[in-house]
């Protein structure tokens, strides 16, 4: 069963049900651009109702905004995320707060036009995560970011290949 409540041109969201009988939600799909964050009283409901939601995607186009690291942490359960932004042009993602999917324990982390710099301290706290995708490993510093949490990892995926991984990678398996 799916439930799509489309608000106006720029966002919507699509809650995906795995038992039609159970008003238990399993996946939010969150499209959104321009002026499409919600409100903090609109995340508070969310956090409300919707605890139980294991998978988010969002894909984001327009400008940079905190909201974007703040819908996740509304589900304690969360366990797939996927971020794809496509930030207005020539504008910086803000850093997530500390509190980045603090208490999360996910199992897949998608992320597509995020900066990699700003994740370098969430890579070290992650000890469940199981498959990370990225468009590429662009700089050895990223690298040596994210090494403490490859050994744990049982799938990285890489849209495109870079002179960096010429060299073997230790830890990484698969």
């Amino acid at each position: 069963m799916i439930r799509m409540v489309r608000r106006d041109s720029e966002k919507w969201l699509e809650v995906r049900l795995i038992d039609a009988t159970s008003s238990t939600s399993y996946e939010i799909v969150w499209y959104g651009s321009g002026r499409g964050a919600l409100s903090d009283s609109t995340l508070s409901d969310i956090r409300k109702r919707e605890p139980s939601v294991q998978s988010l995607r969002i894909q984001w186009r327009g400008p940079s905004t905190v909201f974007l690291y703040l819908l996740p942490s509304c589900f304690p359960a969360l366990q797939f995320l996927s971020l794809k932004i496509f930030p207005a042009y020539r504008q910086r993602m803000p850093p997530p707060p500390d509190t980045f999917l603090m208490g999360c324990s996910l199992f897949e982390l998608r992320l597509f036009g995020v900066p990699h710099d700003f994740f370098s301290g969430f890579f070290r706290s992650q000890n469940v995560l199981q498959v990370l995708e990225f468009p590429c490993i662009a700089s050895s510093q990223f690298l040596e970011a994210i090494l403490p949490s490859l050994c744990n990892l049982r799938s990285l995926r890489l849209r495109r290949f870079t002179q960096i991984l010429l060299r073997p990678v230790p830890g990484l398996r698969n």
